[in-house]
């Protein structure tokens, strides 16, 4: 019996292993390196700040933060030397719903001095937990002596992490119902994806009659909206992406019987 308790505890560590380790990230190696941390706490006065991207129940999710390491650590006393950001690999993250985590890339959660590094929050939310929160990250700066923080700091800067987790079905929500009408009769491909002002959405249609088409940003407001026909075959709706900042968004294509929905990015560099 012992020896059966050993092998299951070892096969259960490999696995969780093995789980933890397919979770990473990847950095957005095209940021200025003056960026500490991307996106930027929210404020309602920077466009794509905060977590730009909502949680929907039932739903698996992801979000990215991007951390570059500076060689220097600005303190209301002048700036000092650094050595690292560290995070610890578990309970870094604040106010972080139960059935959700984070990884970090390089995986100790050490942001080494002049690197580039990411976590990345991932989950899948149950009913229970619909609702905001307002998350912080934990970590100590390692320089001349170690420093605990707690990011955002007001004193540092200022705004907030609010994570939406909002009920499935919700506008920004991209499941799709495979047996919906709307989702079997239409495809659609987004030329070119990303983009920076224009776009075409290309529609090959198996339905005909009048749609809506809209437009929305990651945490559910809608941007844009117009009725737009569709003809059994290839459909092209042109979008004018130039009044939206850099960042993800939803768009959707609906009538009374139901809705197809699907992401694009715009990219200015």
């Amino acid at each position: 019996m012992k020896k059966l308790f050993t092998l299951f505890f070892l096969v259960t560590a490999f696995y969780s292993t093995v789980l933890q380790s397919q979770t990473s990230c990847s950095p957005d190696l095209t940021l200025p390196d003056t960026i500490v941390i991307s996106p930027s706490p929210f404020l309602d006065t920077i466009p794509n700040s905060g977590i730009t991207d909502t949680a929907c129940v039932g739903s698996y999710y992801e979000f990215v933060f991007t951390l570059h390491t500076p060689a220097q650590f600005v303190t209301p006393f002048g700036p000092v030397p650094l050595n690292s950001i560290d995070l610890a690999t578990e309970g870094a993250v604040l106010n972080l719903p139960a059935s959700f985590d984070y990884a970090c890339n390089p995986p100790n959660c050490i942001f080494k001095k002049d690197s580039v590094g990411c976590l990345i929050l991932f989950g899948t939310a149950t009913e229970s937990e619909v609702g905001i929160y307002d998350l912080g990250l934990q970590a100590v700066v390692r320089s001349v002596i170690d420093i605990p923080i707690t990011f955002p700091d007001a004193n540092l800067v200022p705004g907030n992490y609010f994570l939406h987790v909002k009920p499935a079905g919700s506008a920004n929500c991209l499941t799709i119902n495979t047996n919906d009408p709307v989702a079997q009769g239409l495809d659609v491909a987004v030329i070119p994806n990303p983009f920076s002002d224009w776009a075409v959405f290309e529609v090959s249609s198996k339905l005909n009659g009048q749609f809506e088409f809209a437009v929305y940003d990651m945490l559910g407001h809608r941007l844009h909206k117009e009725l737009t026909t569709l003809h059994e075959g290839d459909n092209n709706i042109r979008f004018d992406g130039s009044a939206l900042a850099n960042g993800m968004y939803m768009y959707s294509i609906s009538n009374e019987s139901g809705v197809l929905s699907g992401k694009f990015l715009i990219n200015r560099r």
